[in-house]
């Protein structure tokens, strides 16, 4: 289940405004021009042993050793740029490995999963490249050997990296499951429903609560489609819909989710099936949709994947994304190094919807209309274009019965205890985007409990994560169940005065560092 959202209004919701003021304008999705890939210029190599691409609000970037004997080569590509080389400086020769995988965090950074060979029974590699200062750097390995059987993803939900590694060739034929947190560089194993993935597996997180997965040809003889999802509150995994290519993932599998930066598609996962386990060139491309647990196909590729392991399919700035990444062999048509987009304009099947007179309204009603959604959600529509869903209340895939005093959930903050009636709020908060973000000292006097009054302080503030809203007073829930704050943006701001106020616990458990610890 997604998390409710308020905010501007998405083109979803822009396209029943058209519907609901202009009824002779309104088309179907079926109207809309039909979508296909666009050729964009090749990139500069062709497919290797480890690879993959990986897409960011900037550009992608695609990273690639034909050999373990070659050197690690990285590119980066814009349209507007077209192809760049830059820098693999104090990466070791071969760095990239079969299980190459690549994730970024939203931020500043990308995180990789070296991959290994066959015999390599022991590697651990594992990197984060800084997009600012163009370097990579070296963190904690993962306590199991990789192998094609890796795969990562970030999750804003927690701010935490998401990996499965191995294969049938390593850790004695068995994959793990694991999570990696920045903020002390340390790997924690996790539940994990497969005893091994391999060429094809995948990772990718919706926005919201879940990590979807496919498990690749773990047996290279049968074909299949396994995908299942890993609910991030309760550490559980649930088997879906499997992909529906008849010749199974290959090499080449890839998940992706868009729905950070395209909110409108966030019922959707898309992926490449990548090839097939007999290793013949893969065509698919597919939508699943989550509401219903089914697929859809979508249009096919125009150069086939596979042989190679790796992440094909990325996302930026309003468009799909995908490599080759073959060998050059006339097997794999277009040479290997093929490049193509589409853009993201293939929309959820909405057909027009009717407008509801709200009941009970008032005068203060007179600039607000009532819509169904397809799926006969209400939402409220306002004349300055935000919405919000109409007083439906809100459901939570969380069990708030397990709320105990001695317990507060793996998600929030630990360090202290907390009564179940401010966990409850807390939880709720946390599952709808709310973050705290604590004050810290400006200048270098300023420290928690000096009263100094000419020490100065960067303000704390509320932000919430999935509508960008924010806030300098905590969030007040309304009667539709969502909390609301008071839009006033502290970010970037300082005062003088000492030292603040102690946090309450509610600061304290939405928060993820700094700060001391609340004294009620």
């Amino acid at each position: 289940m997604h998390s409710p959202r308020i905010g501007p209004i998405t083109s979803v919701l822009a396209l029943i405004i058209i519907c609901l003021l202009f009824p002779a304008l309104a088309v179907s999705a079926a109207d809309a021009p039909p979508e296909n890939w666009i050729a964009e210029p090749s990139a500069p190599v062709s497919g290797g042993y480890g690879e993959g691409v990986v897409g960011t609000d900037e550009g992608l970037f695609l990273v690639r050793c034909l050999y373990t004997t070659s050197q690690p080569q990285l590119y980066f590509y814009t349209p507007t740029t077209g192809w760049t080389t830059l820098s693999a400086a104090g990466l070791e020769t071969g760095t990239f490995r079969n299980g190459t995988a690549l994730a970024w965090d939203s931020q500043d950074h990308i995180y990789a999963l070296a991959g290994g060979r066959y015999n390599d029974t022991e590697r651990t590699v594992f990197l984060r490249y800084t997009i600012s200062t163009n370097s990579w750097e070296y963190l904690a390995s993962t306590p199991y050997a990789q192998g094609a059987g890796d795969a990562i993803t970030w999750s804003g939900f927690d701010n935490k990296v998401y990996a499965i590694v191995g294969s049938r060739e390593h850790n004695g034929a068995s994959s793990a499951f694991l999570s990696y947190d920045p903020e002390t560089d340390s790997w924690t194993s996790l539940p994990f429903l497969w005893t091994n993935t391999d060429d094809g597996a995948s990772l990718a997180w919706d926005g919201g609560e879940y990590i979807y997965a496919l498990r690749g040809e773990f047996d290279e003889i049968t074909p299949n489609g396994y995908f299942a999802r890993f609910n991030l509150l309760n550490q559980t995994w649930k088997l879906l819909a499997s992909l529906p290519d008849p010749n199974g993932v290959g090499d080449g599998g890839s998940l992706l989710s868009i729905a950070s930066s395209e909110l409108e598609h966030d019922d959707y996962i898309y992926a490449l099936s990548g090839g097939s386990a007999a290793e013949a060139p893969g065509y698919g491309f597919f939508r699943y949709q989550i509401s219903t647990n089914t697929w859809d196909e979508m249009p096919s590729l125009p150069c086939p994947i596979g042989y190679y392991v790796g992440q094909r399919l990325t996302y930026t700035n309003g468009r799909f994304y995908y490599w080759q990444g073959s060998p050059t062999t006339s097997k794999w048509v277009c040479g290997g190094g093929a490049f193509f987009s589409m853009p993201v304009t293939t929309r959820p099947t909405t057909p027009s919807v009717e407008a509801i007179p709200p009941t009970g309204t008032t005068d203060d009603d007179a600039t607000q209309r009532v819509a169904t959604l397809p799926d006969g959600t209400l939402v409220t529509l306002y004349d300055d274009f935000t919405w919000e869903y109409y007083n439906q209340g809100v459901s939570y895939d969380f069990d708030f019965s397990t709320l105990t005093l001695d317990t507060i959930p793996s998600f929030l903050r630990q360090g202290i205890q907390a009564d179940v009636a401010t966990q409850t709020i807390a939880v709720e908060m946390y599952l709808q985007g709310w973050r705290y973000v604590m004050p810290s000292p400006k200048s270098s006097q300023a420290a928690w409990g000096n009263s100094d009054g000419r020490t100065t302080w960067w303000y704390g503030y509320w932000h919430n994560i999935k509508t960008e809203q924010v806030s300098a007073t905590q969030p007040v829930k309304k009667e539709n169940g969502l909390y609301y704050g008071d839009d006033q943006d502290l970010r970037h701001m300082w005062r003088r005065g000492g030292s603040p106020r102690y946090p309450t616990t509610l600061e304290w458990l939405l928060s993820q560092n700094g700060g001391v610890k609340p004294l009620d």
